[in-house]
């Protein structure tokens, strides 16, 4: 088991090639199971919602994280639902206080 930012996986989790994309890229990134838990998420992800790095996420919906974001989750797991059902990405703009300065 290999840990990140307090988001604990198991290699037959997440492909060892998906995280390294994730951890030297800028962007946020965050990875959830099939239940919309997360498994996953880099630095950026941590940094852009303001969460302390012993935050831990593993497990947690989005409904679970300390952030204005949280009252939104139902919209997120619909849109996870709707991606498991078609196999597709789905884009989506979303404007919530982020950062340091919330």
């Amino acid at each position: 088991m290999k840990t990140d930012n307090n988001a604990q996986y198991t290699a037959g989790e997440i492909s060892k090639q998906l995280i390294l994309i994730c951890e030297n890229s800028t962007d946020p990134w965050g990875i959830k199971d099939n239940q919309s838990r997360y498994l996953y998420a880099n630095k950026a992800w941590f940094e852009q919602l303001n969460l302390p790095a012993n935050f831990r996420l593993k497990g947690q919906l989005d409904s679970d994280i300390p952030h204005p974001i949280a009252k939104f989750a139902c919209y997120f797991q619909e849109h996870d639902r709707q991606v498991r059902e078609t196999q597709q990405s789905i884009v989506s703009l979303n404007i919530y206080p982020y950062g340091r300065k919330q």
